[in-house]
């Protein structure tokens, strides 16, 4: 990688698929046409001095909201009713982040020092439409793919030295775990599994957090889970996520997000224990963002 290339010149040479590390990949544009290609939104992100405070991993554009937009965002695309996953990530957001109210003038200093990225950068949908073999085929194809856009997810991390790495699904936490074999700490009920990984290039060592993807699937399955493992009652886990709420300089759009999801406001119980484990999840990462930023709100140097 030329050292001096910035995050514009590193995404352009993935979007043509003309990047070293896109050589051999089997979703190279190249080689098998227009694919799916989002980049993150400077709607509501602004890396004015080229560099980022957060840099969110994702799984790939195929099939979601991005492949329509091209836009990496969970402000634009929470716009989208049927987008849970942005839905779902942009109420966390708010609500162990920015601790904003959401308007469509939405803006934030943290996020504006955010960036979105995918851990496949090209994609195609796997969704229910297609035959089960063919969805097997392609989710095979993904992984093969994320091997080779892991060395260009270590370019816009050498590019943006960043000094934290919001990890979301099983995707992105494969292509970290290609940038450092090192072990991810156990998950908890207040913590999310976290290691720290050194890239060429970033004078600094990253710390990375993996979170449950904030998908309706990743909600209902594995934070859901993870919940009833823990806690045995709704009420159990209710008191521990209120005493990390308590915590927040303002739990006002934590509480909101719960009360909306309680199955007394037509949400499902496994729904509503799934948002309480992601929310004490990302109060976690909150604390570790607002930890790194200085005084004036900005990243520190």
């Amino acid at each position: 990688m030329d050292p001096n290339m910035n995050i514009d010149g590193v995404l352009n040479e993935a979007r043509a698929g003309t990047s070293a590390g896109c050589q051999g990949c089997p979703w190279n544009p190249l080689t098998v046409g227009p694919m799916a290609f989002g980049t993150s939104c400077t709607e509501h992100t602004s890396l004015s001095s080229g560099r980022a405070l957060v840099v969110s991993v994702a799984q790939d554009p195929g099939g979601t909201t991005p492949e329509r937009t091209g836009r990496l965002c969970v402000v634009c695309n929470s716009r989208n009713a049927s987008d849970r996953s942005a839905g779902h990530a942009f109420d966390l957001w708010r609500a162990a982040i920015s601790f904003a109210s959401n308007d469509r003038s939405y803006q934030d200093p943290i996020m504006r020092q955010t960036y979105f990225t995918n851990a496949v950068l090209h994609g195609v949908p796997t969704g229910d439409r297609r035959s089960e073999a063919e969805r097997k085929r392609l989710t095979a194809q993904r992984e093969k793919a994320n091997s080779f856009c892991a060395g260009v997810l270590a370019q816009q991390l050498a590019a943006l030295q960043p000094s934290i790495v919001m990890v979301s699904g099983a995707t992105a936490r494969a292509a970290v775990d290609l940038l450092s074999s090192g072990a991810w700490s156990a998950v908890s009920p207040s913590e999310p599994s976290q290691k720290r990984i050194r890239v060429s290039g970033v004078p600094h060592e990253i710390e990375c957090f993996a979170l449950v993807h904030a998908s309706a699937r990743g909600t209902n399955f594995e934070a859901a889970k993870r919940a009833r493992e823990w806690f045995a009652t709704t009420g159990d886990q209710e008191r521990f996520v209120e005493s990390r709420i308590a915590s927040l300089p303002s739990g006002v759009q934590a509480r909101l997000l719960l009360q909306k999801c309680r199955p007394s406001a037509g949400g499902t119980d496994t729904e509503y224990r799934g948002m309480m484990a992601h929310l004490a999840w990302w109060i976690a990462v909150g604390n570790a963002i607002r930890d790194d930023l200085g005084p004036s709100g900005l990243k520190r140097e």
